[in-house]
Protein backbone atom coordinates (compact mmCIF):
# COMPACT_ATOMS: atom_id res chain seq x y z
CA UNK A 1 0.00 0.00 0.00
CA UNK A 2 1.33 3.47 -0.96
CA UNK A 3 -0.75 6.54 -0.12
CA UNK A 4 -3.50 4.10 0.79
CA UNK A 5 -3.44 2.74 -2.78
CA UNK A 6 -3.00 -0.96 -3.46
CA UNK A 7 -0.12 -0.92 -5.92
CA UNK A 8 0.01 -4.43 -7.29
CA UNK A 9 2.62 -3.98 -10.00
CA UNK A 10 6.13 -2.64 -9.74
CA UNK A 11 8.57 -1.96 -12.56
CA UNK A 12 12.28 -1.22 -12.19
CA UNK A 13 14.47 0.77 -14.56
CA UNK A 14 17.76 2.60 -14.53
CA UNK A 15 16.33 5.80 -15.97
CA UNK A 16 12.70 6.94 -15.86
CA UNK A 17 11.61 9.78 -18.16
CA UNK A 18 8.30 11.54 -17.53
CA UNK A 19 6.80 13.24 -20.58
CA UNK A 20 6.73 11.93 -24.15
CA UNK A 21 7.27 15.15 -26.06
CA UNK A 22 10.39 15.80 -28.14
CA UNK A 23 12.48 16.38 -25.01
CA UNK A 24 11.29 13.16 -23.39
CA UNK A 25 11.83 11.05 -26.50
CA UNK A 26 15.30 12.52 -27.00
CA UNK A 27 16.18 11.86 -23.34
CA UNK A 28 14.83 8.31 -23.36
CA UNK A 29 16.51 7.34 -26.63
CA UNK A 30 19.79 8.95 -25.56
CA UNK A 31 19.72 7.04 -22.27
CA UNK A 32 18.76 3.72 -23.85
CA UNK A 33 21.51 4.00 -26.46
CA UNK A 34 23.99 4.17 -23.56
CA UNK A 35 22.74 0.80 -22.35
CA UNK A 36 20.31 2.03 -19.70
CA UNK A 37 17.05 0.23 -19.00
CA UNK A 38 14.79 3.18 -19.77
CA UNK A 39 11.08 3.86 -19.30
CA UNK A 40 9.14 6.70 -20.94
CA UNK A 41 5.91 7.67 -19.17
CA UNK A 42 3.45 9.54 -21.38
CA UNK A 43 -0.03 10.75 -20.37
CA UNK A 44 -1.48 10.46 -23.88
CA UNK A 45 -1.48 7.89 -26.63
CA UNK A 46 1.12 9.42 -28.92
CA UNK A 47 4.58 10.96 -28.76
CA UNK A 48 5.52 14.51 -29.71
CA UNK A 49 3.88 16.57 -26.97
CA UNK A 50 2.76 20.06 -27.92
CA UNK A 51 4.02 19.61 -31.47
CA UNK A 52 1.78 16.68 -32.36
CA UNK A 53 -1.07 17.09 -29.86
CA UNK A 54 -1.36 20.85 -30.14
CA UNK A 55 -0.68 21.03 -33.89
CA UNK A 56 2.53 23.06 -33.98
CA UNK A 57 4.12 21.54 -37.10
CA UNK A 58 7.54 23.16 -37.18
CA UNK A 59 10.94 22.68 -35.58
CA UNK A 60 12.61 26.00 -34.81
CA UNK A 61 16.20 26.96 -33.94
CA UNK A 62 17.86 24.15 -35.88
CA UNK A 63 21.07 25.87 -37.00
CA UNK A 64 24.12 24.02 -35.73
CA UNK A 65 22.00 21.19 -34.33
CA UNK A 66 23.04 17.58 -34.86
CA UNK A 67 21.85 14.43 -33.12
CA UNK A 68 18.13 13.80 -33.19
CA UNK A 69 17.38 17.20 -34.74
CA UNK A 70 19.38 16.26 -37.83
CA UNK A 71 18.03 12.70 -37.79
CA UNK A 72 14.40 13.84 -37.81
CA UNK A 73 14.91 16.08 -40.82
CA UNK A 74 16.89 13.38 -42.64
CA UNK A 75 14.04 10.94 -42.05
CA UNK A 76 11.27 13.33 -43.07
CA UNK A 77 13.12 14.88 -46.02
CA UNK A 78 13.87 11.44 -47.45
CA UNK A 79 10.11 10.88 -47.56
CA UNK A 80 9.30 14.42 -48.81
CA UNK A 81 7.39 15.11 -45.60
CA UNK A 82 8.61 18.67 -44.95
CA UNK A 83 7.89 22.01 -46.60
CA UNK A 84 9.17 25.60 -46.48
CA UNK A 85 6.80 28.07 -44.82
CA UNK A 86 6.45 30.16 -47.95
CA UNK A 87 6.85 28.16 -51.16
CA UNK A 88 4.87 26.10 -53.65
CA UNK A 89 3.89 22.69 -52.32
CA UNK A 90 5.63 20.67 -55.01
CA UNK A 91 8.69 20.92 -57.27
CA UNK A 92 8.68 20.15 -60.99
CA UNK A 93 8.78 16.42 -60.18
CA UNK A 94 5.69 16.58 -57.97
CA UNK A 95 7.63 16.19 -54.73
CA UNK A 96 7.48 18.30 -51.60
CA UNK A 97 10.17 20.92 -51.27
CA UNK A 98 12.29 20.47 -48.15
CA UNK A 99 11.70 22.96 -45.32
CA UNK A 100 10.96 23.25 -41.63
CA UNK A 101 7.19 22.58 -41.70
CA UNK A 102 6.77 18.92 -40.80
CA UNK A 103 4.22 16.18 -41.42
CA UNK A 104 2.91 15.41 -37.93
CA UNK A 105 1.83 11.82 -38.63
CA UNK A 106 5.24 10.88 -40.02
CA UNK A 107 6.84 12.70 -37.11
CA UNK A 108 4.90 10.54 -34.65
CA UNK A 109 6.04 7.47 -36.58
CA UNK A 110 9.67 8.59 -36.38
CA UNK A 111 9.50 9.26 -32.64
CA UNK A 112 7.86 5.94 -31.82
CA UNK A 113 10.24 3.98 -34.02
CA UNK A 114 13.26 5.73 -32.47
CA UNK A 115 12.09 4.68 -29.00
CA UNK A 116 11.33 1.09 -29.94
CA UNK A 117 14.58 0.67 -31.91
CA UNK A 118 16.53 1.89 -28.87
CA UNK A 119 14.68 -0.45 -26.52
CA UNK A 120 12.74 2.20 -24.59
CA UNK A 121 9.70 0.91 -22.68
CA UNK A 122 6.80 3.26 -23.49
CA UNK A 123 4.03 3.67 -20.90
CA UNK A 124 1.12 5.24 -22.79
CA UNK A 125 -1.99 6.66 -21.10
CA UNK A 126 -0.01 6.88 -17.87
CA UNK A 127 0.24 9.76 -15.44
CA UNK A 128 3.00 10.03 -12.83
CA UNK A 129 0.97 11.63 -10.05
CA UNK A 130 3.18 11.05 -7.01
CA UNK A 131 6.89 10.74 -6.31
CA UNK A 132 8.10 8.81 -3.29
CA UNK A 133 11.26 10.49 -2.05
CA UNK A 134 13.85 9.80 0.64
CA UNK A 135 16.72 12.07 1.68
CA UNK A 136 16.11 14.35 -1.30
CA UNK A 137 16.07 11.57 -3.90
CA UNK A 138 13.19 10.00 -5.83
CA UNK A 139 12.81 6.29 -5.17
CA UNK A 140 9.81 5.69 -7.38
CA UNK A 141 6.90 7.37 -9.08
CA UNK A 142 3.32 6.21 -8.82
CA UNK A 143 1.66 5.95 -12.20
CA UNK A 144 -2.08 5.89 -12.83
CA UNK A 145 -3.38 4.25 -15.99
CA UNK A 146 -6.53 2.73 -17.36
CA UNK A 147 -5.84 -0.57 -15.57
CA UNK A 148 -5.08 0.99 -12.19
CA UNK A 149 -1.89 2.10 -10.46
CA UNK A 150 1.66 0.82 -10.59
CA UNK A 151 4.98 1.99 -9.21
CA UNK A 152 8.00 2.65 -11.40
CA UNK A 153 11.37 2.60 -9.66
CA UNK A 154 14.43 4.31 -11.08
CA UNK A 155 17.94 5.36 -10.24
CA UNK A 156 17.75 8.63 -12.16
CA UNK A 157 14.56 10.46 -13.20
CA UNK A 158 14.14 13.04 -15.96
CA UNK A 159 11.37 15.65 -15.97
CA UNK A 160 10.47 16.22 -19.60
CA UNK A 161 6.83 17.13 -18.93
CA UNK A 162 7.24 20.63 -20.34
CA UNK A 163 5.51 22.14 -17.34
CA UNK A 164 7.90 20.77 -14.73
CA UNK A 165 5.20 18.57 -13.21
CA UNK A 166 7.49 15.88 -11.78
CA UNK A 167 9.86 18.45 -10.30
CA UNK A 168 6.91 20.32 -8.83
CA UNK A 169 5.41 17.28 -7.09
CA UNK A 170 8.89 16.57 -5.70
CA UNK A 171 8.87 20.00 -4.06
CA UNK A 172 11.35 21.72 -6.34
CA UNK A 173 11.29 25.50 -6.39
CA UNK A 174 10.10 27.17 -9.57
CA UNK A 175 9.16 30.45 -11.22
CA UNK A 176 6.08 31.05 -13.34
CA UNK A 177 4.88 33.97 -15.41
CA UNK A 178 6.18 37.47 -15.98
CA UNK A 179 8.46 38.64 -13.14
CA UNK A 180 6.42 41.81 -12.56
CA UNK A 181 2.83 40.95 -13.49
CA UNK A 182 2.84 37.19 -12.89
CA UNK A 183 0.96 36.66 -16.17
CA UNK A 184 2.23 33.68 -18.21
CA UNK A 185 2.34 33.51 -21.97
CA UNK A 186 -1.01 32.40 -23.43
CA UNK A 187 -2.09 28.89 -24.38
CA UNK A 188 -3.63 28.17 -27.78
CA UNK A 189 -5.84 25.82 -29.75
CA UNK A 190 -4.97 25.45 -33.44
CA UNK A 191 -6.74 23.76 -36.32
CA UNK A 192 -5.89 22.19 -39.65
CA UNK A 193 -8.13 23.10 -42.58
CA UNK A 194 -8.51 22.32 -46.26
CA UNK A 195 -10.64 23.57 -49.14
CA UNK A 196 -9.24 27.10 -49.38
CA UNK A 197 -9.01 28.67 -52.80
CA UNK A 198 -5.40 28.58 -54.11
CA UNK A 199 -5.50 32.37 -54.36
CA UNK A 200 -5.63 32.70 -50.55
CA UNK A 201 -2.09 33.68 -49.46
CA UNK A 202 -0.27 32.44 -46.40
CA UNK A 203 0.60 35.05 -43.77
CA UNK A 204 4.32 35.74 -43.72
CA UNK A 205 4.41 39.12 -41.96
CA UNK A 206 2.75 40.58 -38.89
CA UNK A 207 1.04 43.10 -41.14
CA UNK A 208 -0.55 40.29 -43.17
CA UNK A 209 -1.65 38.53 -39.97
CA UNK A 210 -3.22 41.74 -38.64
CA UNK A 211 -4.97 42.38 -41.96
CA UNK A 212 -6.55 38.92 -41.95
CA UNK A 213 -7.68 39.37 -38.36
CA UNK A 214 -9.36 42.66 -39.32
CA UNK A 215 -11.20 40.96 -42.20
CA UNK A 216 -12.47 38.20 -39.91
CA UNK A 217 -13.61 40.59 -37.20
CA UNK A 218 -15.47 42.66 -39.80
CA UNK A 219 -17.83 39.67 -39.98
CA UNK A 220 -18.90 40.23 -36.39
CA UNK A 221 -16.74 37.70 -34.55
CA UNK A 222 -14.00 38.44 -32.03
CA UNK A 223 -10.56 36.87 -32.36
CA UNK A 224 -8.70 36.38 -29.07
CA UNK A 225 -5.16 36.27 -30.47
CA UNK A 226 -3.13 39.30 -31.44
CA UNK A 227 -3.26 38.20 -35.07
CA UNK A 228 -4.26 35.35 -37.39
CA UNK A 229 -1.79 33.12 -39.22
CA UNK A 230 -2.14 30.67 -42.12
CA UNK A 231 0.76 28.34 -42.96
CA UNK A 232 1.01 25.61 -45.60
CA UNK A 233 1.52 22.00 -44.50
CA UNK A 234 3.30 19.22 -46.43
CA UNK A 235 -0.02 17.49 -47.17
CA UNK A 236 -1.51 18.85 -50.37
CA UNK A 237 -4.17 21.49 -49.69
CA UNK A 238 -3.77 21.39 -45.91
CA UNK A 239 -3.05 24.53 -43.89
CA UNK A 240 -2.58 25.27 -40.21
CA UNK A 241 -4.65 28.09 -38.72
CA UNK A 242 -3.77 29.90 -35.49
CA UNK A 243 -6.00 32.62 -34.06
CA UNK A 244 -6.81 31.55 -30.50
CA UNK A 245 -5.17 32.69 -27.27
CA UNK A 246 -6.26 31.69 -23.78
CA UNK A 247 -4.79 33.96 -21.10
CA UNK A 248 -3.72 33.31 -17.49
CA UNK A 249 -3.80 29.54 -17.82
CA UNK A 250 -1.86 27.55 -15.23
CA UNK A 251 -0.83 24.38 -17.10
CA UNK A 252 -0.29 22.58 -13.78
CA UNK A 253 -3.93 23.19 -12.76
CA UNK A 254 -6.20 20.75 -14.59
CA UNK A 255 -9.31 22.87 -14.04
CA UNK A 256 -7.59 25.92 -15.51
CA UNK A 257 -6.47 23.86 -18.52
CA UNK A 258 -9.94 22.33 -18.93
CA UNK A 259 -11.70 25.70 -19.00
CA UNK A 260 -9.20 27.15 -21.46
CA UNK A 261 -9.46 24.09 -23.72
CA UNK A 262 -13.25 24.31 -23.92
CA UNK A 263 -13.24 28.05 -24.62
CA UNK A 264 -10.52 27.67 -27.23
CA UNK A 265 -12.29 24.93 -29.15
CA UNK A 266 -15.58 26.84 -29.16
CA UNK A 267 -13.84 29.92 -30.52
CA UNK A 268 -12.14 27.90 -33.28
CA UNK A 269 -15.43 26.53 -34.57
CA UNK A 270 -17.27 29.85 -34.30
CA UNK A 271 -14.52 31.78 -36.10
CA UNK A 272 -14.14 29.11 -38.80
CA UNK A 273 -17.87 29.21 -39.52
CA UNK A 274 -17.76 32.98 -39.99
CA UNK A 275 -14.68 32.75 -42.18
CA UNK A 276 -16.61 30.85 -44.83
CA UNK A 277 -18.18 34.22 -45.69
CA UNK A 278 -14.78 35.53 -46.85
CA UNK A 279 -13.71 35.28 -50.47
CA UNK A 280 -11.60 32.19 -50.98
CA UNK A 281 -12.75 30.56 -47.74
CA UNK A 282 -16.23 29.49 -48.91
CA UNK A 283 -15.32 25.77 -49.12
CA UNK A 284 -13.09 25.61 -46.07
CA UNK A 285 -13.38 22.42 -44.01
CA UNK A 286 -11.85 21.66 -40.61
CA UNK A 287 -9.69 18.52 -40.72
CA UNK A 288 -8.49 18.51 -37.11
CA UNK A 289 -8.20 20.62 -33.96
CA UNK A 290 -5.64 20.39 -31.18
CA UNK A 291 -6.27 17.36 -28.97
CA UNK A 292 -4.40 19.17 -26.20
CA UNK A 293 -4.20 22.91 -25.68
CA UNK A 294 -0.82 24.28 -26.72
CA UNK A 295 1.23 25.53 -23.77
CA UNK A 296 4.00 28.08 -24.20
CA UNK A 297 5.04 28.48 -20.60
CA UNK A 298 4.94 26.20 -17.55
CA UNK A 299 6.97 26.03 -14.37
CA UNK A 300 10.58 27.05 -14.84
CA UNK A 301 12.37 24.87 -12.31
CA UNK A 302 15.16 26.43 -10.25
CA UNK A 303 18.49 24.88 -11.20
CA UNK A 304 22.20 25.10 -10.50
CA UNK A 305 22.27 27.83 -13.14
CA UNK A 306 19.41 29.95 -14.43
CA UNK A 307 19.68 31.41 -17.92
CA UNK A 308 18.90 35.11 -17.94
CA UNK A 309 17.91 37.94 -20.26
CA UNK A 310 21.50 39.19 -20.11
CA UNK A 311 22.86 35.75 -21.03
CA UNK A 312 20.86 35.54 -24.24
CA UNK A 313 21.21 39.16 -25.34
CA UNK A 314 24.96 39.26 -24.63
CA UNK A 315 25.59 35.84 -26.20
CA UNK A 316 27.22 34.25 -23.18
CA UNK A 317 29.14 31.00 -23.60
CA UNK A 318 29.73 28.17 -21.10
CA UNK A 319 32.22 25.31 -20.98
CA UNK A 320 29.40 22.88 -20.13
CA UNK A 321 27.22 23.94 -23.08
CA UNK A 322 24.80 21.32 -24.41
CA UNK A 323 23.97 23.38 -27.51
CA UNK A 324 24.02 26.84 -29.02
CA UNK A 325 20.71 28.70 -29.29
CA UNK A 326 19.72 31.78 -31.25
CA UNK A 327 15.92 31.98 -31.38
CA UNK A 328 14.34 35.37 -30.71
CA UNK A 329 12.67 36.43 -27.46
CA UNK A 330 9.26 35.23 -28.63
CA UNK A 331 6.83 36.54 -26.02
CA UNK A 332 3.20 36.39 -27.08
CA UNK A 333 1.23 39.07 -25.31
CA UNK A 334 0.43 37.94 -21.77
CA UNK A 335 -3.00 39.63 -21.70
CA UNK A 336 -5.33 41.30 -24.19
CA UNK A 337 -3.95 44.68 -23.08
CA UNK A 338 -0.27 43.73 -23.12
CA UNK A 339 1.67 46.17 -25.30
CA UNK A 340 5.03 45.87 -23.53
CA UNK A 341 8.34 45.58 -25.36
CA UNK A 342 9.43 42.29 -23.82
CA UNK A 343 12.63 42.39 -25.85
CA UNK A 344 13.57 45.63 -24.07
CA UNK A 345 14.98 46.97 -27.31
CA UNK A 346 17.55 44.15 -27.56
CA UNK A 347 18.12 41.17 -29.83
CA UNK A 348 19.29 37.67 -29.02
CA UNK A 349 22.92 36.86 -29.75
CA UNK A 350 23.89 33.21 -30.17
CA UNK A 351 24.28 31.83 -26.65
CA UNK A 352 24.91 28.52 -24.90
CA UNK A 353 22.51 26.46 -22.83
CA UNK A 354 24.67 25.06 -19.99
CA UNK A 355 24.31 21.59 -18.52
CA UNK A 356 23.95 23.22 -15.09
CA UNK A 357 20.54 24.60 -16.16
CA UNK A 358 19.35 20.99 -16.48
CA UNK A 359 20.17 20.14 -12.85
CA UNK A 360 17.50 21.19 -10.31
CA UNK A 361 18.47 22.55 -6.93
CA UNK A 362 15.95 20.66 -4.84
CA UNK A 363 16.04 17.01 -5.97
CA UNK A 364 19.30 15.08 -6.09
CA UNK A 365 18.60 12.37 -8.68
CA UNK A 366 16.43 14.41 -11.05
CA UNK A 367 17.35 16.03 -14.36
CA UNK A 368 15.37 18.54 -16.44
CA UNK A 369 14.81 18.45 -20.20
CA UNK A 370 12.83 20.74 -22.48
CA UNK A 371 11.19 24.03 -21.61
CA UNK A 372 11.11 23.38 -17.83
CA UNK A 373 14.89 23.87 -17.52
CA UNK A 374 16.12 26.72 -15.36
CA UNK A 375 15.81 30.20 -16.80
CA UNK A 376 14.00 33.50 -16.44
CA UNK A 377 10.86 34.59 -18.27
CA UNK A 378 12.77 36.15 -21.18
CA UNK A 379 15.36 33.40 -21.70
CA UNK A 380 12.59 30.82 -21.62
CA UNK A 381 10.81 32.66 -24.44
CA UNK A 382 13.89 31.93 -26.58
CA UNK A 383 15.07 28.44 -25.62
CA UNK A 384 11.59 26.86 -25.39
CA UNK A 385 11.45 25.91 -29.10
CA UNK A 386 11.95 22.36 -30.35
CA UNK A 387 15.52 22.55 -31.65
CA UNK A 388 16.71 23.39 -28.13
CA UNK A 389 14.20 21.09 -26.43
CA UNK A 390 15.64 18.07 -28.28
CA UNK A 391 19.21 19.07 -27.43
CA UNK A 392 18.48 19.34 -23.70
CA UNK A 393 16.77 15.95 -23.86
CA UNK A 394 19.73 14.23 -25.49
CA UNK A 395 22.08 15.86 -22.98
CA UNK A 396 19.93 14.85 -20.00
CA UNK A 397 19.69 11.25 -21.22
CA UNK A 398 23.46 10.99 -21.56
CA UNK A 399 24.08 12.63 -18.18
CA UNK A 400 21.60 10.21 -16.59
CA UNK A 401 23.54 7.27 -18.03
CA UNK A 402 26.79 8.63 -16.58
CA UNK A 403 25.12 8.99 -13.19
CA UNK A 404 24.01 5.35 -13.25
CA UNK A 405 27.25 3.93 -14.61
CA UNK A 406 29.47 5.90 -12.24
CA UNK A 407 27.11 5.78 -9.26
CA UNK A 408 27.03 9.54 -8.85
CA UNK A 409 24.38 12.24 -8.81
CA UNK A 410 23.61 14.52 -11.80
CA UNK A 411 25.18 17.49 -9.97
CA UNK A 412 28.46 15.55 -9.84
CA UNK A 413 28.51 14.75 -13.57
CA UNK A 414 31.19 16.73 -15.40
CA UNK A 415 29.27 19.07 -17.68
CA UNK A 416 32.28 19.36 -19.98
CA UNK A 417 31.94 15.64 -20.73
CA UNK A 418 28.28 16.19 -21.59
CA UNK A 419 29.26 19.06 -23.87
CA UNK A 420 31.83 16.92 -25.67
CA UNK A 421 29.23 14.19 -26.15
CA UNK A 422 26.87 16.67 -27.75
CA UNK A 423 29.60 17.87 -30.08
CA UNK A 424 30.25 14.25 -31.08
CA UNK A 425 26.57 14.06 -32.07
CA UNK A 426 27.12 16.96 -34.44
CA UNK A 427 26.02 19.93 -32.33
CA UNK A 428 28.02 23.07 -33.06
CA UNK A 429 29.05 24.67 -29.77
Amino acid sequence: MILGIDVTKNYEYDVVVCGGGFAGVAAAVSSAKQGMRTALIESGGELGGDITKSLVPQILDTKGKGGMVADIFAFLNARYRTLPRNAPWYDENGRNLNGRMIDLEYTKYYLEKACLDAGVAIFYHSNAFHAQTKDGEIERVLVAGESGCCSVDGKIFIDATGNGLLATICGCGYSFGHPETGHPQPCSISLIVTGLDPSVPTTETNAQKAELKEKIESLGVKVSAEWVSIINLPQRGYKIFSFNNQYDVDPCDFLSVSEATSKGRLECIEVAEKMRNLEGFENMEIVAMSSHIGVREGHRIHGLYSLSFDDITEGRKFDDAVCSAAFAIDVHRTSKDDNADHKKGKQVKTYHIPYRALVPLDCKNLLLAGRCISGDFYAHASYRVVGNVIATGEAAGYAASLSVKENCLPADVDGVRVSKFMQELGYTI
